[in-house]
């Protein structure tokens, strides 16, 4: 059964929160935990075949996507179509960094 659910609110109205979309932040904002960096840097190590024969200067800065059921997903687009780099993380492994909210 799909998982996919269609919103057919009145006009004007906002979907449930779980159907919206995610606010891509600058992980300066955001303060993560210890796990979710060793966790961040396994992802990497496990994608190093498809980083081969990048330069490091074109691979973009990591960012966030903070999901209004309060996941963040770290992310990094690669360039020439080699996809994106991610990771889920739960809302009790990241904050807002004081004052950058």
């Amino acid at each position: 059964m799909s998982r996919i659910r269609r919103w057919s609110g009145a006009a004007g109205a906002h979907p449930p929160a779980a159907d919206r979309a995610p606010t891509v932040i600058d992980l300066d904002r955001v303060l993560l935990t210890p796990a979710v960096v060793i966790a961040w840097d396994i992802t990497i190590q496990a994608s190093l075949p498809r980083l081969q024969g990048l330069a490091p200067a074109a691979i973009p800065d990591e960012q966030g996507r903070v999901w209004p059921d309060g996941r963040l997903e770290i992310f990094v687009t690669l360039p020439d179509g080699r996809g994106e780099l991610t990771l889920a993380v739960p809302p009790a492994h990241w904050a807002w960094r004081p004052g950058r909210a």
